[in-house]
């Protein structure tokens, strides 16, 4: 048995589309009906940003990992 699963808006009229390519056009279906999850794009401003990783690394000297890494990159 062939199963066939394709996103749909449902009509005001309670019509639904099928995909015109589908083998199971004019033949007895089992059909569920499964309500899409709405998915919130939520932006992140630059604050959330900043707050979120303030602080990641301070317990590390950054110019002086900088100057190490450079010094053993061109030994």
């Amino acid at each position: 048995m062939e199963t066939i699963r394709f996103t749909t808006r449902i009509s005001k009229s309670g019509t639904i589309r099928v995909p015109k390519d589908s083998l199971l056009i004019d033949k007895d279906v089992e059909v569920y009906i499964k309500p899409a999850k709405k998915i919130e794009n939520k932006q992140n401003k630059a604050m959330d940003f900043v707050n979120k990783w303030a602080g990641f690394m301070s317990d590390i000297d950054v110019d002086s990992a900088k100057f190490e890494h450079i010094m053993e990159k061109h030994k």
